[in-house]
């Protein structure tokens, strides 16, 4: 295991600044990572940061009650950002200086969401094209607010042309970090990420005169990968995501050595089941818990792909708990 070095983000107001001991990051995942399941993963261990997943800003500010919605009303045992997603600065300085008044100890700004919708309205990865937007995205956040903002994007468009000017547009904006994607927006989830494009990426980064940590992402399913990219890279974090899909104790696991049981697994579907089927939830139960059986990896739920396969058909949450029953309790 490499031992990850604490990092500072630094904000506009040198009070909150934020000191993370532990820099491994759940990456914010639309669909995902909601506070059900940032709740489920962190109390496992190991989380060093958590995120909200984006908040878009598109006709007005977002109102206080929605942040503290996505915020949740568990206390995490680690830092944890609300991420915005904004085309431009409108409404962007509002939305931000209500962070303030919420737990949140930093605000993230996404310019890495390539889902199409939001691409088309040149938000999320579509900004990579106009690094003189970023910019002003970050400095109107960074003026927003005493707390530390950051930046998370991925490689380019369509390639990483833009990569340098990116980078140099957040850095000189004021950003407090910047997390990257090694992947083009372009690219599927199917492809292998480019960690030579995010060592190239810090390498840039370490040439200013006053550097921000470095956070890599992508294509980090597992703890050997923790420790190769970090080698690669001379990241100063890591970012996880899908990787927490197929095992939500990867974090636990890097740190303390610990792999997951299938038992264990099954009892974390168990209980995010539970945890979704309360309130406004309760209609993507099936769907949430089918991600976790499709992205699953190795022996930890499944003896042969045809298990996963007939799952993944089922119409209705019993086939799956007939499934598990035989390594944890079912609820009534």
């Amino acid at each position: 295991m490499t031992k990850l070095k604490p990092i500072t983000l630094s904000g506009s107001d040198p009070k909150k600044s934020l000191l993370i001991e532990n820099p491994l990051f759940l990456a914010p995942m639309e669909g995902v990572t909601d506070p059900s399941f940032r709740q489920l993963v962190a109390a496992r261990g190991g989380v060093g940061v958590l995120c909200t997943e984006f908040i878009r800003i598109s006709q007005g500010h977002i109102p206080l009650k929605v942040l503290r919605r996505e915020l949740g009303t568990w206390q995490e045992p680690c830092p944890i950002a609300v991420q915005f997603m904004a085309p431009s600065t409108d409404y962007l300085a509002e939305s931000v200086a209500l962070v303030e008044q919420t737990r949140a100890q930093y605000v993230d700004l996404n310019f890495g969401c390539p889902v199409k919708r939001v691409f088309n309205k040149c938000a999320g990865s579509a900004l990579l094209d106009f690094p003189d937007r970023m910019f002003d995205i970050v400095k109107c956040a960074v003026e927003a607010t005493g707390l530390p903002v950051t930046a998370k994007i991925r490689a380019g468009v369509n390639d990483t042309h833009l990569l340098k000017d990116v980078i140099h547009a957040v850095h000189s904006a004021g950003a407090a970090l910047l997390a990257m994607h090694g992947r083009l927006r372009s690219e599927s989830y199917a492809m292998d990420a480019h960690w030579e494009w995010l060592a190239e990426a810090q390498e840039y980064l370490l040439s200013f005169e006053k550097p921000i940590p470095f956070i890599a992402n992508g294509g980090i399913d597992t703890c050997d990968d923790v420790d190769a990219v970090v080698k690669q890279t001379k990241c100063d974090g890591v970012m996880i995501g899908r990787g927490a899909i197929a095992d939500p104790f990867i974090f636990r696991h890097y740190m303390c050595s610990e792999p997951a049981t299938r038992e264990e697994v099954c009892a974390f579907i168990v209980e995010y089941w539970q945890a979704i089927n309360q309130g406004s939830q309760k209609k993507s139960g099936l769907g949430r818990i089918k991600q976790l059986l499709k992205y699953s990896v190795g022996n930890l739920l499944f003896d042969n792909e045809d298990q996963r396969q007939q799952l993944m058909r089922a119409r209705d949450i019993e086939t799956i708990w007939a499934y598990i029953s035989g390594w944890t309790a079912i609820p009534a």
